[in-house]
């Protein structure tokens, strides 16, 4: 896996007194990085030099995923097992703990992202640009 557009490494991540390993904390940089692009515009990843902002949002962001994910693994177990017909149900993860996982990572990325900018342009500015 090419890890050279990280936005935080895994040293950073450490120093920032990080617990996870670091195979999952490398999947997780991943999908926040995408969820930071796709909220961004992409506008951060030909930076040669991440804003500490950017680094915090990161770190921040991994944390909320980490918070969520004994609740989305609750969600696996079985809830229900008949053995005369073979039926067995899982419980699904609740819209609202989607929804409250999506709000706690948009106020994060709001809260250190809001402040960044690149090119003259707000990072997550998401109105029309006048490029000539």
């Amino acid at each position: 896996m090419d890890l050279k557009g990280q936005y935080l490494s895994y040293k950073e991540y450490k120093e920032l007194q990080g617990v996870l390993e670091e195979v999952p904390f490398n999947f997780l940089e991943y999908d926040v990085r995408k969820i930071i692009d796709e909220r961004t515009q992409r506008r951060l990843i030909k930076l040669d030099e991440m804003p500490e902002d950017v680094k915090m949002c990161v770190f921040k962001m991994i944390e909320t995923l980490e918070k969520y994910k004994p609740l989305e693994e609750q969600n696996k177990a079985i809830s229900s097992e008949n053995t005369d017909g073979y039926s067995i149900s899982y419980r699904k993860l609740e819209k609202t703990d989607i929804d409250a996982k999506n709000d706690e990572l948009e106020d994060i990325m709001c809260r250190y992202l809001s402040n960044v900018i690149v090119n003259k342009v707000p990072v997550l500015y998401l109105g029309v640009s006048n490029v000539s």
